[in-house]
């Protein structure tokens, strides 16, 4: 039996370069070129990523440990709970994980 779970989501988008400084539009978080948003509704990924494109950004990639644990201080600043659709699927082939925004699947330190 398959379960639908309903989470908040956290998007992304490239930051801005004004005037050679890097930022990002009001209440979105900047880390290394990248804007993050926390969004506390529930919702189904595909409403997620539907969400995120409509903000002009994406489901959250995960890159390396660092950018995970900027994320999750994004989602703890937002009072969230830390169940969070981000931007990984495998529904091309079963098993084999990519993000929605195109960089590769590389970190895969997650829970069980």
């Amino acid at each position: 039996m398959k379960t639908l779970i309903l989470a908040a989501l956290l998007c992304a988008l490239l930051a801005l370069d004004t005037a050679q400084r890097q930022s990002c539009f009001s209440g979105w978080t900047w880390n290394n070129g990248r804007c993050f948003i926390y969004v506390p509704k529930a919702m189904t990924w595909l409403d997620a990523q539907r969400n995120c494109n409509l903000q002009g950004g994406y489901p959250t990639s995960v890159r390396d440990a660092e950018e995970y644990a900027v994320i999750q201080k994004v989602i703890t600043d937002a009072k969230g709970t830390g169940l969070i659709w981000v931007g990984g699927y495998d529904k091309i082939r079963e098993g084999k994980w990519i993000w929605t925004d195109g960089t590769p699947f590389t970190y895969t330190n997650w829970a069980a």
